[in-house]
């Protein structure tokens, strides 16, 4: 591995943060990234949200009122803030942040995994489930299930970003720059 592996699907602990907030999912995943660098939780929530392919979604937030600066991103990292964008932090561990969105319909996890050698990145996705037979409710679920397909590469995509960057983030940190 160089300093960035490449990102696969992950198994879903069941004591973690994605899994443990109450409410029933509809969809959850969990993508994982083994970096050489000792990767920190505020080193990986920076990187991810202000990550060259998270830049997209966040022009698109910002056309709803919903858009994060690169400030507010670090401010959430550092655990100076509890919100960022469309997203409010519903809990944070050591290692592990869960974020819902302003809806509350999908969650945001990301979470930190040291060991000797090497760190884990995860990044997971919980889309809940929507209740009710009125017919939004149906179409909503259908679309969720629609863009599933599109979100998975997105995922690892957005990982894979985040992980890249984190790896310099770090870099810079020891090098005092």
């Amino acid at each position: 591995m160089g300093l960035v592996g490449r990102v696969r699907e992950g198994t879903r602990p069941p004591e973690s943060l994605l899994l443990t907030a109450p409410g029933e999912r509809a969809y959850v995943d969990r993508w994982d990234c083994d970096v050489a660098a000792g990767i920190g939780l505020a080193h990986l929530i920076e990187a991810f949200f202000t990550s060259k392919a998270f830049r997209a979604e966040r022009l698109a937030l910002a056309a709803i009122g919903r858009g994060g600066t690169d400030g507010e991103a670090l401010l959430l990292a550092m655990g100076a803030a509890q919100n960022f964008a469309a997203w409010t932090q519903v809990e944070r561990r050591e290692n592990e942040i869960l974020l819902e969105d302003f809806a509350g319909r999908t969650r945001c996890w990301l979470a930190v995994t040291p060991s000797a050698d090497f760190t884990t990145l995860s990044f997971g996705t919980a889309i809940m489930a929507r209740h009710g037979m009125h017919a939004a409710a149906r179409s909503e679920n259908l679309a969720f299930r629609a863009l599933v397909p599109f979100h998975r590469p997105y995922a690892r995509a957005l990982l894979m970003s985040a992980a890249h960057k984190a790896v310099r983030l770090r870099q810079r940190a020891v090098s005092g720059g």
